[in-house]
């Protein structure tokens, strides 16, 4: 007699996303100053050498890194620095995220947010709620400290969030935070 494990299953449930997409606001301001602009500073940051794609050399990740391209291309357009990245897989398509999630519930997820902000929301939502070993990265143009702070305290909140355009170093830094 075989004993059999019961393994579940947790997926992330879309259609309560749908149901919210008009209900969130974004985290980004349009018409923020350009001080006010960046949300980090560069004390807050470990300081590569330089900015050259060697500066991925010395980052040991051991964990799983995903960048969430749903109906987004702004990670193919950064492809040439993140392929240099160990241990990441690019994610199109909602099943494709449901698969890796429940495969590697300890991994990290980089988000692009300016594309589909209702979505992504939803998305940070239920990764943080379902899965609270996965950590989540955000990253979206014109965010201001005051949005980034409202953002990570609410549900939707992310563990980390990079201001576009963000430096190398401060790519590597948000990695390292979540190891």
């Amino acid at each position: 007699m075989s004993e059999k494990t019961d393994v579940s299953t947790i997926v992330l449930d879309f259609n309560k996303m749908k149901s919210k997409l008009n209900d969130e606001d974004d985290i980004i301001e349009q018409d923020v100053p350009v001080g006010e602009l960046s949300f980090k500073t560069a004390e807050d940051h470990v300081q590569a050498k330089d900015n050259s794609p060697a500066s991925f050399e010395n980052l040991e990740i051991d964990k799983k890194i995903f960048f969430i391209s749903y109906k987004t291309e702004y990670f193919e357009q950064k492809n040439e620095i993140l392929k240099l990245i160990p241990n990441t897989t690019h994610i199109y398509k909602i099943n494709e995220l449901n698969t890796a999630i429940t495969k590697n519930p300890d991994a990290i997820f980089f988000m692009y947010f300016n594309d589909t902000p209702k979505a992504i929301n939803q998305i940070s939502a239920q990764i943080k709620e379902k899965f609270p070993r996965a950590h989540s990265v955000i990253i979206a143009k014109n965010l201001s400290s005051k949005k980034v702070k409202q953002h990570k305290e609410s549900k939707f909140g992310a563990n980390s969030y990079l201001n576009e355009p963000f430096k190398i170093e401060e790519l590597i830094e948000s990695i390292k935070e979540l190891l």
